[in-house]
């Protein structure tokens, strides 16, 4: 809440436009500003201005002698403005501006475009009539970045920034110049279900958030050029899937494309046996086409690879979770719609707890405070969103491999996780099949057949008006976003023993290269207490990950591959991943000798000695016998060990 000392608000005594100089924009800052301060420049003893806002300069008292910036969130993560920056070194602002302005009024979002300085940048600013989850708007930031070079996404971080406001001086000379009406800005507008349409329309041009890279299902492998594949003989397309290849879409393109591809990869094609099809076939015209209003646009090349990728990815995830229902399910877009929506209202719960995953209630994992709690539930809703499914298998293996923490941890989480009758998700009945994982659900209290808002908080993404984004890029931005979230928790330099630790890699997430955040701001994001923050933020210095400017904590060029060199850490998870891939390969060796066993007759299958073993392929099923040692003890330890050497010489075989 603002201090009773700050002034009261009142947009009809600013003017639309800017005229009298620096008092009128500190007028204007005093009604727009989220917070009872601005950031003030430093000043040089020279009497100069630096490009450093470190300090804070409360609304009640006089306009600043120099440069201010002016926060775009109320509180850290939850955005009342956004503005995209635009800089003159990045490429050519005004036309990216421009283009951007055009995009805006496509989907009708008011907006004010600044000329920021005398160097040539430009802001675009954006007033939002809610506060909006800084996930949100950080993923419309990233995407708009991969068409407008000269867009400098760091105010739009998750947990917010600073930008100079309209008329706010120039540290080196001139204002900030609005190029037209101030009035979006006075009267907000903007809603969560605009940016929803803003980012759906972004996507459309050709805008893709870079997936990253989690461990592989079980009948999962991926080929030469990295796009996953169904093991499996390939066979014929069903009749269904062969004549929604044959005929043009009558309604959602994007559910017809995923639709052929899901029957595509249960019929173990391949990628680029549909890569084959994408020119000449009526059903796959999304490939081919975007959205541009009422009309479609050609996507480039390079673009419709990008789009066929992203597509075919997660037909192959769907798939391998539903082989049931891949070839006939003219319901699954409906159902993708209900699983996003779904683990949007648990991230939101999530979201609204920082202090359930952060470190003020416990180092252990039985402590509420423990960050695995949170990694291992985002692991959970990426693998049911890839399943269209908010019941999936999940074995402590894979768990581990995603989130980076042991097996034994994971197994310890899932537990506590599915200890109540009231916690986040459910144990759906007892394994069937002991080559497999345990199949969690969440719990029905998330379900959205059962929505009722009670809190005052507005959803991370609620139903929005036309027009909407479809439920498939929905799907396919949320499982980037988790996956984004997860990734610096997967690396050697917080995970491995005598590492940096987990909370500094949770403190490293949050922080930018460009804009300075305060200890304060990173443990509210965080969930951690100021001195906890600046306890990891000193082991980040100390092996040059971060540093502190006048305007707050950075990141630092330094990769933290780099510090993992520095630390005799690095192939930690390398080496665990492939041990974990080998355990699991000697279970189904191991369930194969017992299967054998059980045959009858005189014409059980050859098997061959480990030793003596050869692959010739990934999806060749060689029959293989367990060794045995004195007394017909089965010799598990050196079947670990053949595993873990042929790994070395063929990355990735897994014995199934």
């Amino acid at each position: 809440m603002r201090a009773s000392t700050a002034p009261e608000k009142s947009p009809s005594g600013v003017s639309s436009s800017l005229t009298a100089g620096t008092n009128d924009a500190w007028a204007l800052t005093r009604v727009l500003s989220p917070r009872d301060y601005v950031q003030r420049a430093a000043e040089f003893v020279d009497g100069t201005f630096l490009n450093s806002y470190a300090a804070h300069h409360g609304l009640d008292e006089e306009a600043p002698a120099g440069p201010w910036a002016m926060w775009l969130t109320s509180r850290p993560g939850w955005f009342r403005f956004i503005c995209f920056d635009f800089d003159a070194k990045n490429g050519r602002p005004a036309y990216d501006a421009a283009r951007l302005s055009y995009w805006l009024h496509e989907v009708s979002i008011a907006h004010t475009v600044t000329e920021s300085g005398p160097t040539g940048g430009r802001h675009v600013w954006i007033a939002l009539d809610e506060l909006t989850p800084g996930a949100a708007v950080h993923r419309v930031a990233r995407l708009a970045r991969q068409l407008l070079p000269s867009l400098d996404p760091s105010p739009l971080s998750e947990t917010g920034g600073a930008v100079r406001p309209p008329g706010a001086p120039h540290r080196v000379s001139g204002m900030s110049v609005p190029q037209g009406s101030l009035q979006p800005l006075l009267a907000p507008s903007t809603s969560m279900a605009d940016v929803a349409a803003l980012d759906a329309l972004l996507v459309d041009l050709g805008a893709e958030l870079e997936p990253v890279d989690v461990s592989l299902a079980h009948n999962v492998r991926k080929d030469p050029g990295g796009h996953p594949y169904l093991l499996g003989a390939r066979r014929e397309l069903s009749e269904y899937v062969r004549g929604l290849l044959d005929s043009a879409p009558a309604g959602d393109t994007s559910a017809a494309a995923a639709s052929i591809l899901a029957g595509c990869a249960n019929a173990r094609w391949r990628y680029d046996d549909v890569a084959a099809l994408v020119e000449h076939s009526a059903g796959l015209e999304h490939l081919r086409t975007r959205r541009a209003g009422t009309q479609r646009l050609p996507r480039t090349s390079r673009q419709q690879a990008r789009t066929l990728a992203s597509t075919w990815a997660s037909a192959v995830a769907y798939v391998s979770a539903n082989p049931a229902a891949a070839d006939n399910d003219p319901t699954f877009p409906t159902r993708v719609a209900g699983v996003v929506a779904t683990i949007d209202r648990v991230q939101e719960r999530a979201n609204l707890t920082t202090g359930l995953w952060g470190g003020s209630r416990g180092r252990g994992v039985t402590g509420r405070g423990s960050l695995v709690f949170r990694a291992v539930l985002d692991a959970l809703c990426v693998y049911m969103l890839q399943a269209a499914s908010t019941e999936v298998e999940a074995d402590t293996r894979r768990l581990a491999i995603d989130t980076g923490w042991s097996e034994r941890r994971v197994g310890e989480v899932l537990t506590l996780l599915t200890a109540s009758d009231d916690s986040w998700l459910q144990r759906a009945g007892e394994r069937t099949d002991k080559a497999r994982g345990q199949r969690f659900r969440l719990h029905p209290k998330f379900s959205t057949d059962q929505m009722t808002q009670t809190r005052a908080q507005v959803l991370a993404r609620p139903a929005p008006t036309p027009p909407a984004p479809d439920p498939l890029t929905s799907r396919a931005l949320l499982i980037s976003e988790l996956q984004h979230r997860l990734a610096p928790l997967r690396t050697d330099t917080f995970a491995a023993p005598h590492s940096l630790g987990r909370a500094a890699g949770h403190v490293y997430r949050l922080l930018t290269r460009t804009h300075g955040q305060t200890a304060t701001d990173i443990a509210d994001a965080a969930g951690f207490t100021v001195r906890q923050v600046k306890t990891y933020l000193g082991r980040l210095i100390s092996f040059g990950l971060s540093r502190r400017s006048r305007s707050g904590w950075l990141q630092t060029l330094k990769t933290p591959e780099a510090a993992a060199e520095t630390l005799d850490v690095v192939g930690y998870l390398e080496r665990r991943e492939a041990r974990y891939q080998a355990e699991r390969s000697r279970w189904g060796l191991w369930l194969d000798e017992l299967r054998w066993r059980r045959q009858r007759g005189a014409h059980k299958p050859r098997r061959r000695r480990l030793e003596q073993l050869t692959l010739t392929g990934l999806e060749e099923r060689t029959r293989v016998r367990y060794p045995r040692g004195p007394g017909g003890r089965a010799q598990h330890g050196h079947v670990l060990s053949a595993l873990l050497a042929l790994q070395d010489t063929r990355p990735g075989v897994r014995f199934m």
